[in-house]
């Protein structure tokens, strides 16, 4: 049980909204005061393999190896000639926007991504890493 030690030279509303504001949070037990994001809203986090059959607007978090624009074959498409390819263990996926920083041909990283199906087949739109 955790224990609230207020001031006793602290007004009464402030208290007040401390309580509350304590017991809220321990009733939900989801706060995150860091990232502003209960656990409930941060992004799945999926295999490239993880990510064929995810509902369309999923937002995910992807992990993969980065293959610049080489061709994939997979039940993917790509959407701008600027694409890149995200590599898993048995699948590749086309990634639609900014090529990230840190990518570099071969090296495993991890984005954060909208699945979006058009006609049966999927792509990422990238978000950020």
């Amino acid at each position: 049980m955790t224990t609230l030690h207020l001031h006793k030279t602290m007004p009464f509303a402030a208290k007040a909204r401390g309580i509350i504001a304590g017991c809220i949070c321990l009733a939900f037990a989801s706060c995150s005061f860091g990232t502003g994001l209960a656990d409930s809203k941060r992004p799945q986090a999926v295999s490239v393999e993880g990510v064929y059959g995810l509902p369309n607007g999923t937002v995910v978090r992807v992990s993969g190896r980065f293959e610049g624009w080489s061709g994939c074959n997979d039940n993917t498409v790509m959407k701008t000639r600027s694409d890149w390819t995200l590599t898993g263990q048995d699948r590749c996926i086309y990634v639609t926007g900014k090529r990230p920083r840190q990518a570099k041909q071969g090296k495993e990283m991890t984005i954060q991504a909208r699945v979006i199906t058009e006609d049966h087949k999927s792509y990422l739109q990238y978000l950020g890493d």
